[in-house]
């Protein structure tokens, strides 16, 4: 049987925390470049209407401004991907306990559903990210 050293383990979680604090610094520092791109969906592009996900960029960027007002208009469930994003590198951080594959199943679905409901409603009252 073969035995991780402490300082394997260490070492690794550092290199972890050290990409997720770059993705932090990277978003940040985009987060007042980024307010008039063009829409680089192809589902936009090719149809016209915005997908469920559209806007999703936009509005992660706003947070990261600290602008929830304009987060929410770009997309309001930009707080909860956000919040799971930060779940994953929690638990992907120096942890060898991962949450099951159900767990993540049924948290991909109900937000994969979310979205869904979401540009269902935001069709509905004309209130979709212009293409």
């Amino acid at each position: 049987m073969r035995r991780t050293t402490a300082t394997a383990v260490d070492r690794k979680g550092v290199a972890r925390s050290a990409f997720a604090l770059a993705v932090v610094v990277a978003t940040a520092s985009l987060a007042g470049a980024v307010t008039a791109a063009p829409t680089l969906c192809p589902v936009a592009l090719l149809t016209g209407t915005p997908c469920p996900g559209c806007g999703m960029t936009r509005a992660v960027l706003a947070l990261a401004r600290g602008d929830l007002r304009a987060s929410w208009a770009a997309h309001p469930l930009a707080s909860l991907v956000v919040a799971e994003a930060a779940a994953a590198t929690w638990y992907g951080v120096g942890r060898d306990v991962r949450p099951s594959t159900r767990q993540l199943t049924l948290t991909a679905g109900l937000t994969a559903g979310a979205l869904v409901i979401v540009w269902l409603l935001r069709y509905a009252l004309g209130t979709l990210p212009v293409v």
